[in-house]
């Protein structure tokens, strides 16, 4: 019975410090895992799309929501385990563990084929690059993120002429 007893004891005793260690309560020091503070801001420069194509200037991205995973691609196994969403003016506020992040528009969280269906534009006036764009594109972070202390950043999406963000497809309509 006390053999019973000890092993009973031992196993609660083992089964709190597996908690403690998964939930991340404890890093290698024994002390509280840190969260840095990461402000910023999110813009778009959007260029005027007349016959001059000049650059009009940047625009905050309001109210976007993006994810974020561990590493810096968009493994479709990874899961999101954060969300970040910008205010009116494009500002953002997040805490994070040390680490490298991917940073993904919403889009990228759906499956693959959703998300080429949604991007995949048909008609006379696209030319669609090859599925392999549309791999390399789902798969990159929009915004790589290396956390290490508090920060603040600064993120700039270039936006193209009649197909905004999307690389893989090129406009050959009027202009």
């Amino acid at each position: 019975m006390k053999r019973k007893t000890k092993q009973i004891r031992l196993f609660s005793v083992f089964t709190a410090i597996a908690v403690a260690t998964g939930c991340g309560l404890l890093s290698g020091n024994g002390s509280k895992v840190s969260r840095h503070h990461i402000n910023g801001t999110l813009s778009i420069e959007e260029p005027s799309c007349g016959s001059t194509q000049t650059a009009t200037g940047k625009v905050a991205v309001a109210n976007a929501t993006y994810y974020i995973k561990r590493g810096n691609t968009n493994h479709p196994d990874s899961i999101a385990f954060e969300v970040l969403e910008t205010d009116a003016e494009g500002r953002f506020h997040i805490k994070l563990p040390p680490g490298e992040y991917a940073v993904l528009h919403a889009d990228k969280l759906m499956n693959y084929g959703e998300f080429r269906l949604k991007h995949g534009q048909t008609s006379n006036y696209y030319k669609v690059r090859d599925e392999d764009c549309f791999k390399r594109w789902y798969n990159a972070a929009d915004f790589l993120l290396r956390v290490n202390a508090d920060t603040t950043v600064q993120w700039l999406v270039k936006s193209r002429c009649y197909t905004k963000t999307n690389p893989c497809l090129e406009y050959t309509g009027p202009k």
